[in-house]
């Protein structure tokens, strides 16, 4: 039982390079330390998942979260936002993304449209989940 956790914990997906990006409503991306709120129209986050020969290739469903500077969950079921559980926890998160992983470094685009409503400025938070564990971190700042 101890040694299929240890090798459960060790073929984790892990997130690496996660970089945000704003969208604007004509499609154009921008990487800026500091996004004016009221011209996102889309966060592309970008990130690779590091290549590990534990990790079984097949489809995972990468859940994430974007907390914005009050700690709540930026989140819109029309958009496509739900519920998961995390450690026996019901999570809510922003966006998911399933994708086959082929262990080779492969890189993942994650959009999330919030239809009209602008970003409060402050700093906000991105957490990554896949199959029960969290698997990277980042962050952007809105003016």
């Amino acid at each position: 039982k101890e040694l299929a956790r240890k090798v459960s914990i060790a073929a984790a997906l892990k997130a690496q390079s996660l970089r945000v990006l704003s969208v604007n409503s004509k499609g154009k991306e921008a990487e800026k330390s500091r996004f004016n709120g009221k011209k996102i129209e889309k966060l592309k986050i970008t990130f690779n998942l590091a290549s590990n020969p534990i990790t079984k290739l097949e489809n995972k469903t990468i859940f994430v979260r974007v907390l914005d500077a009050d700690g709540a969950i930026v989140s819109d079921e029309a958009a496509g936002s739900g519920k998961f559980t995390q450690d026996g926890k019901e999570m809510v998160y922003t966006a998911k993304q399933v994708v086959t992983y082929s262990n080779n470094n492969q890189a993942v685009d994650v959009f999330y449209s919030r239809g009209g409503v602008a970003y409060k400025p402050g700093k906000y938070t991105i957490e990554l989940y896949s199959e029960g564990f969290a698997i990277g971190t980042g962050g952007f700042e809105v003016k």
